[in-house]
């Protein structure tokens, strides 16, 4: 679960800047919202933040974003972090200064507190503590790391292994640019409280408004998303009855033009089959436990292998009605968004996980935007986090949020972004507040001039 993450001095976020997950005070409604962290914090299950265009909304997601790829995505030594194009460009003097993100979560019942700060383009600054209880304070350090200095490394690991980290030290084998959190698995593997808070970033799902999902191959091999789809597109009434799978062999596939693609997509399978041997059930068959996305003409594609151990591409078609088949390219842009978010909302209600989507109801109808978060709210009986950006005022219903879980992006006077929530204001529990959002109560919206103003001949 996320408990809070900070920004500073990176892209509109000029100082300090906090976005949290905690339950506002004397707040009683909607209590089945709430969840308790092992360290005694209580915590919201859902998050919208709203704001005019260019407030910043995006912008918290890509911090986050950034921070996720500081610890799970490889970096070669050419790369340098954050130039002065992504830091706040609106203060001359914010170029020169360190950016710093830092975040708060549990993982596997441990709440763990965790910061780097960045500046000219390398680390300067990371640490992360256990917190063994919030109310107390007390937390215990596990590393800190500063440039030009050893790591002081206060978790008890054997001397084997501390020797092993010195030995990177030395060797400098740990990059400028790349966070000690991020080679954890590699190093001190044996080591399941540590490397747990690496897998809390690498199972963090963030969705952007252009990326990619995955969530076809998803459906395509995963039975039980494939029914939570089907069920889900029936009921909105899109027209889609059913979703078909179909396995098309390699040969049918690809045609003679891509034989050496083909080649290539078959040996990149073979070595992921290899590499996951420990983690698969001998007495099983090979179908559908790993494979690969690859885009061919515009279309993500699945490829796998089948009961058979042959290797073959999964084909997903959704059935209408007289069970007559459609391309997804012949479904509206809200049957595939609805495709697209059918796996992370069935992750949401059957794990513990934690899913930010920016512009949640991009290509979807307010109605069904609004049933969608319900039906997470209402049935998610686990650690499960929704956060999300959005513009639709349809969702500002107290009946469905509580105060706390809805927050407001807006410009200051010198540019950057501020954050707040709507628990601020104190609101009685009656109050109409999407009226009172767009008659811009709580700020967060666009003003224009006066339109009559504008010069509309040119």
């Amino acid at each position: 679960m996320l408990l809070r993450f900070s920004v500073k001095n990176f892209l509109s976020f000029k100082d300090d800047t906090e976005f949290n997950m905690f339950v506002g005070k004397n707040y009683r409604t909607h209590s089945e919202h709430v969840r308790e962290t092992s360290s005694g914090v209580s915590l919201i299950k859902a998050a919208a933040i709203y704001g005019a265009n260019g407030a910043g909304k995006s912008n918290l997601v890509e911090a986050i974003d950034f921070l996720k790829f500081l610890i799970i995505e490889e970096k070669d030594e050419e790369t340098v972090l954050l130039p002065k194009s992504s830091k706040f460009k609106l203060d001359k003097q914010c170029g020169d200064k360190p950016s710093v993100f830092r975040i708060e979560f549990e993982s596997g019942n441990v709440h763990y507190d965790y910061a780097v700060e960045i500046e000219k383009g390398e680390i300067s600054d990371e640490w992360l503590y256990i917190v063994e209880s919030a109310n107390k304070n007390l937390a215990n350090l596990v590393f800190r790391r500063k440039k030009d200095s050893p790591i002081d490394f206060e978790f008890k690991i054997s001397e084997e292994d501390l020797s092993f980290i010195r030995g990177y030290e030395k060797k400098k084998i740990l990059k400028a640019n790349e966070t000690f959190l991020s080679i954890i698995p590699e190093v001190l593997g044996d080591y399941p409280i540590l490397t747990q808070a690496f897998k809390w970033f690498e199972e963090l799902r963030i969705i952007k408004p252009h990326s990619d999902t995955l969530s076809i191959p998803i459906i395509s091999s995963q039975e039980d998303v494939r029914k939570f789809a089907s069920n889900l597109l029936k009921s909105s009434k899109t027209g889609v009855l059913d979703i078909h799978v179909s396995e098309v062999k390699f040969d049918v596939f690809f045609s003679y033009d891509d034989e050496d693609f083909k080649i290539e997509i078959e040996d990149y399978l073979k070595d992921i089959w290899d590499r996951h041997q420990d983690e698969v059930d001998k007495e099983d068959s090979k179908k559908y436990q790993f494979g690969t996305a690859f885009w061919k003409k515009g279309k993500l594609n699945y490829a796998t292998y089948n009961e058979k151990e042959e290797p073959v591409v999964l084909v997903l078609k959704p059935i209408h009605i007289g069970d007559i088949p459609f391309e997804l390219g012949e479904e509206s842009d809200g049957t595939n968004r609805l495709l697209e978010l059918a796996p992370v909302f069935y992750n949401l209600l059957e794990k513990d996980t934690v899913v930010i989507v920016d512009e949640i109801e991009r290509s979807m109808h307010p109605i069904l935007a609004k049933q969608l978060l319900s039906l997470f709210l209402s049935k998610a009986d686990n650690k499960s986090q929704l956060i999300f950006t959005t513009h639709e005022s349809n969702l500002l219903d107290q009946s469905l949020l509580r105060q706390d879980e809805i927050w407001f992006t807006e410009k200051r006077n010198e540019g950057s972004t501020d954050l707040f929530p709507l628990s601020d204001f104190s609101e009685r529990y009656d109050k109409d507040i999407q009226k009172g959002y767009l008659q811009g109560r709580y700020g967060a919206i666009p003003f224009m001039s006066n339109l009559s103003d504008l010069n509309w001949n040119g």
